[in-house]
C-alpha cells in the first residue's frame, strides 16, 4: 500500500443523514465525525439498530482528506477506482511510489553492504566443535530456534557459522533479559514482555540504518539518551566484550540491532510460553518447558525469525516435523 493510503477502523455509535450524505459518529467521544457524501455512495446506509452487545466497525481507506473507500461491518459502501482519482491525488500517489523505490533501493544496497562485511568477519571464526551442545545450554525459546536452522538449515560450512554467531547474540539477549528480569517471580515474564517485547510502531529503536551519534548529537541531552538508548548501549558493551573485534560500524549496528530485535521475541515467546503452562488443580505445573513448547510451538514467533545472518524460511511442514522429532534438549 502507497504510503500516502491511510487505512482507519472505528466503532461508531450512530449515524445522523444530512441532505447530502452521513455523519458517523465514532464511540471515541474525542473523534470527530466522519462525513460520508451521497457523491461516493448513493444506496441505503445499512440499519443501525443493533442489540447492546453488537458492534458497528466502519472502515476508511482515504489520502489526505480524499476517501478512496468506505465499509461498514465488512459491508462495501463504495469503492473508488485509481483511474477516476483526482488529478492531485494521483500526483501524489505517484510520488509516494518513487519514495518508496528509492528507500527499497538504498537498503537493498545497506543489506549488501552487511552482508559483505558479514562474510568477511565470519572468516575470521574459528570452527566451534562445541556448537551443538552449547545452543543446549541455552534457555527454551531461544534453545529450538537455533536447533532448527543447525538441524534443518543448509548444511554448508558458512551457514553453520552463521549458526554460531546468532548463538553468540542469543547468549547476549538472554543475559540482558535475566539482568533486569526474573522468571521465577510471579508475573515475571510479564513483567519481561512489558520491558522487551512491546515496541512504537513494532520495531526496536534505533534501527541499524540509524548512527547512534547523529541522534544523541540532535538530542543533546545525555539525561534523555541514556534512557532511550540504554538498551544499545548495554548491547554495545556486551558485543565488545563477547565478540572479536566488529570493524566494520555497519555491520556493527546490524548486530546490536539483532541483539534487540531477539530479545523483543523471546520476551513474547517466554510470555506466551508462561502464560499457557499446563496445570493440576493445585496449580503445579504438569508439563517440562521442552513439553510445553512441543505442545505451544504454533505460536512461538523467534521459532520463525529470519534475519541477514539466518536468512532461511521454513516451511510449515519442516517445523512440525523438527518439533515431533527432536527433544529440544
Amino acid at each position: 500500500m502507497n504510503i500516502f493510503m491511510e487505512q482507519k477502523s472505528c466503532l461508531v455509535k450512530k449515524i445522523k443523514q444530512t441532505d447530502n450524505g452521513w455523519n458517523l459518529y465514532p464511540v471515541d467521544e474525542e473523534e470527530k465525525p466522519i462525513f460520508i457524501s451521497r457523491d461516493n455512495y448513493s444506496g441505503n446506509m445499512p440499519p443501525f439498530f443493533k442489540w447492546p452487545w453488537q458492534q458497528v466497525r466502519l472502515k476508511i481507506t482515504q489520502i489526505q482528506d480524499f476517501q478512496v473507500s468506505a465499509s461498514i461491518d465488512d459491508i462495501m459502501l463504495f469503492e473508488i477506482q485509481e483511474k477516476d482519482y483526482p488529478e492531485e491525488i494521483k500526483k501524489r500517489l505517484s510520488y509516494g511510489e518513487q519514495l518508496e523505490k528509492d528507500w527499497d533501493e538504498k537498503q537493498k544496497k545497506t543489506d549488501a553492504d552487511i552482508l559483505k562485511a558479514l562474510n568477511g568477519y565470519l572468516q575470521t571464526w574459528p570452527r566451534n566443535p562445541h556448537l551443538e551442545s552449547q545452543i543446549s545450554e541455552l534457555k527454551i525459546c531461544f534453545r529450538p530456534y537455533l536447533q532448527l536452522h543447525l538441524f534443518k538449515g543448509p548444511s554448508a560450512a558458512d551457514y553453520v557459522q552463521r549458526v554460531n554467531l546468532m548463538k553468540k547474540l542469543c547468549e547476549i539477549a538472554q543475559r540482558i533479559y535475566y539482568r533486569h528480569c526474573d522468571d521465577k517471580e510471579l508475573l515475571g515474564a510479564a513483567s519481561g514482555y512489558l520491558k522487551y517485547g512491546i515496541h512504537l510502531f513494532n520495531d526496536v529503536f534505533p534501527s541499524y540504518n540509524l548512527r547512534v551519534e547523529e541522534i544523541e548529537q540532535a538530542v543533546k541531552d545525555k539525561s534523555k539518551t541514556d534512557v532511550t538508548l540504554a538498551d544499545y548501549y548495554e548491547v554495545e558493551r556486551l558485543l565488545t566484550e563477547e565478540l572479536p573485534s566488529i570493524e566494520d560500524d555497519l555491520l556493527k549496528r546490524y548486530l546490536n540491532y539483532t541483539v534487540r530485535d531477539i530479545l523483543r521475541y523471546y520476551a513474547r515467546d517466554l510470555h506466551k510460553l508462561s502464560a499457557n503452562y499446563l496445570t493440576d488443580a493445585w496449580g503445579k505445573r504438569i508439563c517440562v518447558d521442552e513439553q510445553e513448547y512441543q505442545r505451544q510451538f504454533e505460536s512461538m514467533e523467534l521459532l520463525k525469525y529470519h534475519s541477514l545472518i539466518l536468512p532461511e524460511q521454513f516451511s510449515d511442514q519442516t517445523i512440525k516435523e523438527f518439533i515431533a522429532r527432536y527433544t529440544l534438549k
